[in-house]
């Protein structure tokens, strides 16, 4: 492992895993497994039931489509930075080179 990894232990519906990662990412590891316990508590206690199949796939569910979002918001957003380097390129161009796009 190396000195910038560890291992993480958080607990999820009273089961204790352990995973590698960095350090940067420790603390959202924590949060993450915090929420995602909540999730399943708050399902389960819609639920009611014993099973607890259904409360872990509506977590997944609902933590899955807000992954989802976040990309498409993302990709909305990258597409909106990519036009408006563009636009700043074409402006510096014409600044730069005023006879040039002139002709």
């Amino acid at each position: 492992m190396e000195h910038d990894e560890l291992s993480v232990s958080v607990t999820v519906m009273g089961r204790r895993f352990t995973m590698k990662s960095s350090r940067a990412n420790e603390a959202a590891i924590r949060r993450a497994a915090d929420n995602l316990d909540k999730m399943i508590f708050r399902f389960q206690k819609s639920f009611g039931s014993r099973d607890m199949v259904d409360p872990v796939i509506m977590a997944a569910l609902n933590v899955g489509t807000e992954l989802e979002k976040m990309k498409e918001n993302t990709a909305y957003k990258d597409h909106q930075l990519v036009n408006a380097l563009e636009d700043i390129d074409s402006l510096l161009d014409e600044y730069l080179h005023p006879t040039q796009n002139s002709l």
